[in-house]
């Protein structure tokens, strides 16, 4: 079994972001970094008209921030028991997670 690329992680989590965003949010920006390294990871920003969405994906810790407001990350991960994932655990709980961050994004006044 191959080991998950960065690249492919991005995609995964690019597509599951905009799915429970309401599929408006387009990208604006993306970097990786250390794709060799269990530290290594990504930041991806997604943005539309009125809002922009960041996920920080680094030392195995998820940040989602909504127009600078955490909707999932080390205080709000709502649904599960923190914000550290493997790089193929994050692939399986993407669906989840993106869900509940679009939850906590809801709740917060633009």
């Amino acid at each position: 079994m191959s080991t998950l690329t960065l690249t492919e992680l991005v995609q995964d989590t690019e597509r599951e972001t905009r799915a429970a965003f309401g599929n408006e949010l387009a990208r604006a920006s993306c970097e990786t970094f250390q794709e060799d390294g269990y530290r290594g990871g990504f930041r991806l920003l997604l943005a539309d008209q009125g809002r922009s969405v960041e996920i920080l994906y680094s030392d195995m810790q998820l940040e989602i921030s909504q127009d600078g407001k955490e909707v999932f990350g080390t205080r709000v991960h709502v649904g599960f028991e923190g914000n550290m994932f493997s790089r193929e655990h994050l692939r399986e709980c993407l669906p989840r997670i993106a869900a509940s961050a679009a939850a906590v994004a809801q709740g917060v006044k633009r």
